[in-house]
């Protein structure tokens, strides 16, 4: 079959089966995985998508230093059943666990002070007898301009109503970290906390 080359590792692209970038620039599955599963790569130019890679792997760094195999933080839900929200509070920030991660996939890491609104959402489908019955549902996270992840986070919690539902518990969880419950000045202190130990954590990984 025809090919192109990989706009970022150069290696051969199957037309119609890998991602295109731009007008005659390819990117190929092993690069995609690579990029955050909350963009689009078909929107980015090819520098900007260079530019984006070595973020996601700093933040895959992250990931696998504080939160991978770590028993001593919170997650919601514990046992996966399509994805969980890790919160690290020692380094101000969460992740997003999935239980069906492409081996390979880079995973996102998020900042509690890039944090703009969370919301819950559900997802129903048709039963096919043209009746609409619950799917999943979880919370959209979005995020303050500018962040890669523009559209937000979606975490779904459960597939079953009769599952717990654990969206309420991560909304306190965050009110809580954001100052916006309680004593407003304490909230302020913790999250400058919480920003001072983002901000020490980047500065590691960007020596």
């Amino acid at each position: 079959m025809f090919s192109k080359k990989c706009c970022i590792c150069g290696s051969s692209c199957k037309v119609f089966k890998n991602k295109k970038i731009e007008m005659r620039s390819y990117l190929c599955s092993r690069c995609e995985k690579l990029c955050s599963s909350f963009i689009d790569p078909e929107k980015y130019s090819v520098d900007a998508l260079r530019s984006h890679i070595e973020l996601m792997k700093r933040e895959d760094k992250i990931y696998k230093e504080y939160f991978e195999g770590n028993k001593n933080i919170p997650v919601f839900p514990s046992l996966t059943k399509i994805e969980s929200i890790m919160f690290n509070d020692s380094i101000g920030m969460f992740a997003v666990r999935s239980n069906d991660d492409d081996e390979g996939r880079v995973k996102d890491v998020f900042r509690y002070d890039e944090v703009d609104s969370y919301t819950r959402f559900a997802q129903t489908a048709d039963n096919g007898e043209g009746i609409r019955v619950f799917k999943s549902d979880g919370l959209l996270i979005k995020f303050k301009y500018p962040h890669y992840a523009k559209n937000g986070v979606r975490i779904h919690m459960r597939t079953r109503e009769s599952e717990h539902d654990y969206v309420d518990e991560v909304m306190s969880r965050f009110d809580r970290i954001l100052g916006r419950v309680g004593d407003a000045a304490n909230g302020e202190d913790g999250l400058v906390l919480f920003t001072h130990a983002a901000d020490s954590v980047l500065a590691k990984y960007d020596k």
